[in-house]
């Protein structure tokens, strides 16, 4: 599928110009539909990217606070910024086009967040 930037016919600039009826449909975005659909799609992946290194740092932390008194606090805030990161992954998932996309995306990311959630479950409770 190529995609083409959408231009203006010289009929149809002189009808434009002349004040005339003209289907602005064609004229609704200069980015074509499919391109931004692509940015979408790497805005979330993106931010699915900012949720799981996000959701690491705070496991991190709860880890480096087994036996304190902070471990609950960040326990909490790890189990909240893993669930973040989940969800979002899902949702994005979820928004995708086709069954091929979303096998595709599951492949190659859904490994590292099933890796992400048994990190966290692997997490004592506290007082454990």
């Amino acid at each position: 599928m190529s995609l083409m930037l959408l231009r203006i016919d010289i009929p149809l600039k002189a009808a434009f110009a002349k004040g005339m009826a003209v289907p602005l449909r064609s004229f609704s975005s200069s980015v074509p539909a499919a391109d931004q659909g692509k940015e979408r799609m790497e805005a979330a992946m993106n931010k699915i990217e900012e949720l799981f290194a996000a959701a690491k740092d705070e496991m991190e932390y709860a880890e480096e606070s087994q036996g304190s008194v902070y471990y609950h606090e960040d326990r909490v805030t790890a189990e909240k910024a893993v669930k973040d990161c989940i969800d979002a992954f899902d949702t994005f998932l979820k928004d995708l086009p086709t069954d091929e996309m979303r096998a595709e995306v599951q492949g190659k990311v859904g490994m590292k967040i099933k890796e992400l959630k048994m990190a966290f479950e692997a997490l004592p409770e506290e007082g454990h």
